[in-house]
């Protein structure tokens, strides 16, 4: 079908979606590690340089939590356009198939 995009192809959507997913998890475990570690720090070490360390890792912690964020938002963003297109997609076969439209249209309509 000519025009087709990624989002009308069910498999690829939901491939796309287990990939976001996956690297959402990544980041979640690459959070808590730069968490332990931060922590570790302020417990053992007491001196000018870990604070700094410290505030450094802390503030790199508060940009990747937004880019976590996005990650969601286009997650979720996906998953809603996706439904919306698919939606469409079989309200348009409905419409076609109570007009009397042949099968060449249907099959055309995917």
């Amino acid at each position: 079908m000519a025009g087709n995009s990624m989002l009308n192809d069910p498999l690829v959507v939901q491939q796309v979606l287990i990939t976001v997913a996956t690297q959402d998890t990544h980041m979640q475990h690459t959070q808590r590690q730069i968490q332990n570690i931060v922590e570790q720090v302020q417990t053992y070490f007491r001196a000018e340089a870990s604070a700094v360390f410290c505030q450094k890792m802390q503030d790199w912690q508060a940009r990747y939590a937004q880019v976590r964020e996005q990650y969601t938002r286009f997650h979720d963003l996906l998953v809603g356009g996706s439904g919306l297109i698919q939606d469409s997609g079989q309200q348009s076969v409905r419409v076609v198939s109570s007009l009397g439209a042949g099968d060449a249209v249907l099959r055309e309509l995917g």
